[in-house]
């Protein structure tokens, strides 16, 4: 018995750390796509940020924010399942180790409310604060971040690559042929900027406003291409 309980505190002690390490990986996620956002509307805005002021991974993040949307997106679904599963057999183990005395449906039911109340904690306490820090504060949350978000790039991409490929074909023809680059970070910030005094923004004025993001990442020949009329 005695060597039984050392093995349910084991496992309850590896959800716990697994719990906490996602916890904190799904904020830094929601840190990031704030703190981008931020610093890329930022700089359309008042162009109070510099690409000086960031350098390595973290400029890498900040000026590659269609790719870093996907991987962020993933990124949080990964954390929050690794959560959802770590904190399910946490509660299972805590109830292993008192002797409950429930039934087995009943150890599961109060395993999922563990779970339901920890991703609830997870977002209240974790993630609303973090996306508020990373947009009040996005130049030195992207530095911190910086790191730790280029390693999710570069571990979450092959997933993204074949979750595309699969998608692309698993989707109708109509859908393959839309114009896909749709920059959620960008879209994000424009339409929280500002909204305690803003207008509401008009499809058109959307569209201007992700067409201005994009001339960030165009160099003087492109636009040189865009205004030479052909001889």
């Amino acid at each position: 018995r005695r060597q039984r309980q050392m093995c349910i505190r084991d496992r309850l002690i590896i959800c716990l750390l697994a719990a906490a390490f996602a916890a904190a990986g799904g904020a830094a996620g929601a840190a990031m796509a704030l703190a981008i956002a931020s610093f890329r509307f930022s700089n359309l805005k008042k162009n109070a940020q510099k690409k000086s002021e960031l350098s390595g991974a973290a400029k890498f993040c900040a000026y590659n924010s269609e790719k870093m949307a996907s991987i962020i997106s993933l990124e949080r679904r990964f954390f929050f399942a690794l959560e959802a599963f770590s904190a399910f057999f946490a509660a299972t183990a805590v109830a292993d180790m008192v002797d409950s005395g429930l039934s087995r449906g009943g150890e599961i039911t109060a395993a999922l409310a563990a779970t339901a109340a920890a991703l609830l904690l997870q977002y209240a306490c974790l993630d609303i604060p973090a996306a508020k820090i990373g947009r009040n504060m996005p130049a030195q949350t992207i530095s911190k971040l910086g790191g730790f978000m280029y390693a999710a790039f570069v571990f979450f991409a092959p997933f993204d690559i074949i979750a595309r490929i699969i998608a692309k074909k698993a989707m109708p023809r109509k859908l393959r042929d839309m114009e896909s680059g749709f920059d959620y970070i960008d879209v994000e910030m424009m339409l929280r900027a500002d909204e305690n005094d803003a207008e509401a923004i008009t499809p058109y004025t959307g569209k201007i406003v992700k067409n201005a993001f994009k001339l960030q990442e165009l160099d003087v020949s492109d636009v040189c291409l865009l205004y030479t009329s052909p001889s």
